[in-house]
């Protein structure tokens, strides 16, 4: 996926969580567009840097960069990549709902947003595959 369409989907996810976005984003980028070259070159020195970097506990860094792409930096078997993708959107919706949770906390804010535990959700998959 290109950077540029990777910052515009996020910013457009971050734009449904107005209270969110004023707590995360610096005020001078909660007005500009997905499309703006300030909004990217933000995304990139923050999310999309901090994800091409390897963890401690890793190998290899999880996602690469390469010119105006963003990608895994590792390969998926044709055969699995349906299953990979759908495992992999379930594990940013679990961590984006349990950072916002974390955040909101810390902030003293709200309740937290409710995050179901890894059993719950299985519970729910194995019952829609029935």
């Amino acid at each position: 996926m290109l950077a540029a369409q990777l910052a515009q989907r996020s910013r457009r996810l971050l734009e449904h969580r107005p209270d969110d976005m004023r707590n995360e984003l610096p005020a001078n980028l909660q007005t500009v567009s997905a499309a703006s070259k300030a909004w990217l070159t933000y995304w990139r020195k923050n999310p999309i840097h901090f994800s091409c970097k390897q963890d401690k506990s890793s190998s290899q860094a999880w996602f690469i960069e390469q010119g105006d792409s963003f990608a895994l930096n590792f390969s998926v078997a044709p055969e699995l990549q349906d299953a990979f993708a759908n495992y992999f959107q379930e594990l940013i919706d679990v961590r984006l709902a349990q950072y916002f949770a974390r955040e909101r906390k810390v902030k003293n804010q709200d309740k937290p947003y409710p995050v179901a535990d890894a059993q719950l959700l299985q519970v729910a998959e194995d019952a829609k595959n029935q």
